[in-house]
C-alpha cells in the first residue's frame, strides 16, 4: 500500500498503545497502524507486565525504528500504562535509568488500548481535521463496535453541580462536534498541550484517568488561547474489539472490584475541576448509595445480599480513601 510520508505541514502524528495480556489483539492493532494510508511518525507500546507471550512478540519489534517498546515490571493498570507511555513520548519518564533514548519526534499523539483497531484512513482523516479546525488541540475519532457507534466513549458534563454526565448519542455523528471528555480510545492531543499538562494520573490505576486528563488538557488549551473542547471527527473510525458498556439496570447491582477506582477517581475529578460544592454533592451521593446497599445486605435474595455487602465495604473504602487523599492500587481491589 502506498503511504504518505508525514510532513510538518500537517504535523507528525505518533501513536501510544497500552497492552496487557491480549497478544492477538495487539498484533491486529499494530497491523492496522502499519496499514494506514498516511503513515504514523512512530508507535510507542507499553506492555503492562503481560504473561501471555506479549514480551516475546515485542522483543521481535525492538529493532524496528518505527516502534518503541516499554516493558513495565508490574501491572500499572491502564492509567499507569498511559502515564508511562506519555512520559516516554515527552522524554520525561520517572525512572532516569529508562530515559536514555531521545524523545519521540511527534506533534500529535493518539492514545489507544490494544483492542482499538484504526481504520486505514484514520490518520489521514485526523490530519484533515487538524487543518480544518486550527483552533483545536484535542481531537477524537468515532468508536464503533460491530459497526455501530459505541456512545459511551464521548461524553459531556450535563450538570457541573452534581457531576452528571451524558453520552453523545449516535445521531450526532453525522458531522464533527465537540465534547467535554473522551476515553483513551482514539483521543489525539497536540504535543504543546501535553508538555503543559504533563502525563495522565497513573495513581488512578483504572477508570476516570482519561476524564481527568481531558479536563486538564482542555484547561491548558484554553490558557494558550485554543478551544477548551474535544473535536470529534466522525469519519475517523476506530473498530473497538470490546463489548460495549450497557448502562441499563440498577447501578448497585452492577458494581465490581473496578468500581472502587471509578468511584474514588470520580470524586477526585469533581474536586479538582468542578469545585468543592460538587465534590461534596458526589460524597453525599455515595453516602446515600451506601445506605441503600445496607438495605440490600438484609435481603433474603442471596445474590442481592452479597452484592449489598460488597457495596457497603467498597463505598466505605472509597469514603475513607478520599478523606485521606489516598490513591494507587488497593490490594483487595485488583483484577481477579
Amino acid at each position: 500500500m502506498q503511504r504518505h510520508s508525514p510532513g510538518r505541514y500537517w504535523g507528525r502524528i505518533a501513536i501510544l498503545i497500552v497492552t496487557y495480556n491480549r497478544l492477538s489483539l495487539l498484533k491486529e492493532c499494530v497491523a492496522a497502524i502499519r496499514e494506514q494510508t498516511h503513515q504514523a511518525a512512530g508507535v510507542i507500546i507499553v506492555d503492562n507486565h503481560s504473561t501471555d507471550g506479549t514480551a516475546e512478540y515485542l522483543a521481535g519489534l525492538e529493532e524496528d525504528p518505527f516502534v518503541r517498546v516499554i516493558t513495565s515490571e508490574e501491572n500499572l493498570g491502564g492509567a499507569g500504562g498511559f502515564e508511562l507511555g506519555v512520559g516516554e513520548a515527552l522524554g520525561k519518564r520517572k525512572s532516569s535509568a529508562l530515559c536514555e533514548a531521545d524523545p519521540v519526534d511527534f506533534d500529535w499523539l493518539i492514545l489507544i488500548d490494544d483492542d482499538a483497531m484504526l481504520e486505514p484512513d484514520f490518520i489521514e482523516k485526523m490530519e484533515g481535521a487538524v487543518a480544518s479546525h486550527p483552533d483545536h488541540r484535542l481531537f477524537a475519532g468515532a468508536v464503533k463496535c460491530d459497526g455501530r457507534i459505541d456512545t459511551n466513549h464521548r461524553r459531556n458534563i450535563k450538570s457541573r453541580m452534581i457531576f452528571s454526565e451524558e453520552w453523545i448519542s449516535a445521531d450526532r455523528y453525522d458531522k464533527p462536534f465537540t465534547c467535554d471528555m473522551a476515553t483513551f480510545c482514539g483521543l489525539m492531543i497536540s504535543r504543546d498541550i501535553m508538555e503543559k499538562a504533563g502525563a495522565p494520573r497513573g495513581d488512578y490505576f483504572i477508570w476516570y484517568d482519561d476524564s481527568e486528563y481531558c479536563l486538564r488538557c482542555e484547561r491548558e488549551a484554553e490558557a494558550l488561547g485554543y478551544s477548551g473542547h474535544i473535536m470529534v471527527v466522525p469519519d475517523a473510525v476506530i473498530d473497538h474489539k470490546s463489548r460495549p458498556v450497557e448502562p441499563e439496570g440498577d447501578i448497585l447491582m452492577r458494581t465490581d472490584w473496578r468500581s472502587y477506582y471509578g468511584w474514588r477517581n470520580r470524586y477526585d475529578v469533581a474536586k479538582r475541576y468542578l469545585g468543592s460544592i460538587t465534590a461534596l454533592v458526589v460524597k453525599c451521593e455515595y453516602i446515600v448509595l451506601r445506605a441503600k446497599s445496607r438495605m440490600m445486605a438484609r435481603s433474603k435474595d442471596e445474590t442481592v445480599k452479597k452484592q449489598g455487602e460488597f457495596n457497603v465495604k467498597m463505598i466505605t473504602d472509597v469514603l475513607t480513601d478520599i478523606s485521606k487523599n489516598e490513591f494507587g492500587v488497593r490490594e483487595e481491589y485488583q483484577r481477579s
